[in-house]
């Protein structure tokens, strides 16, 4: 399994925000994110190991540079489980990622945080996602679960 995370991949990042709080980003974009259950989408093609220690461990996370970085800084945030899948053995015409946040855009449960997470993405609205209030989270990891494996068909689970 932990060969696998050298590999290229996607992820998803299942975040619990605490409370209300103001994300200010690099580029002075700022994004109001409420109290809840968020799942962002993203993707590691130099190596899932690498991006998800960032994540992970705190002491990498001094340097924000992503969208996610500025909100797992700013806000009082615990990031609840990481699903990932390897890109490996996969030619996608599209980045796996843009596949990936389609298909969550299509959830009825999930609310886009437009915008965010997706400036360097032509065709993406948002990568991360507000898990309406009345959605718990046991369905919305077996959810989770089930489209990554419906699209990449392998999956790797990391849980704090």
């Amino acid at each position: 399994m932990y060969a696998k995370l050298r590999d290229p991949g996607v992820y998803l990042l299942l975040i619990e925000v605490k409370k209300d709080c103001v994300v200010k980003t690099r580029g002075r974009t700022i994004f109001n994110i409420r109290k809840g259950t968020y799942i962002y989408v993203g993707s590691a093609l130099r190596g899932l190991c690498t991006r998800l220690r960032r994540y992970v461990e705190k002491r990498y996370r001094k340097r924000s540079h992503w969208h996610i970085d500025f909100l797992l800084s700013q806000c009082d945030s615990e990031i609840i489980c990481i699903l990932c899948s390897s890109l490996r053995y996969y030619s996608l015409s599209i980045r796996a990622e843009v596949l990936l946040s389609f298909t969550l855009s299509a959830v009825r449960y999930l609310v886009p945080i437009y915008g965010f997470g997706c400036s360097d993405i032509r065709h993406v609205r948002s990568n991360l996602y507000y898990v309406m209030h009345d959605t718990s989270t046991v369905k919305v990891l077996r959810d989770m679960y089930d489209v990554l494996y419906a699209l990449f068909r392998n999956l790797i689970e990391v849980r704090q």
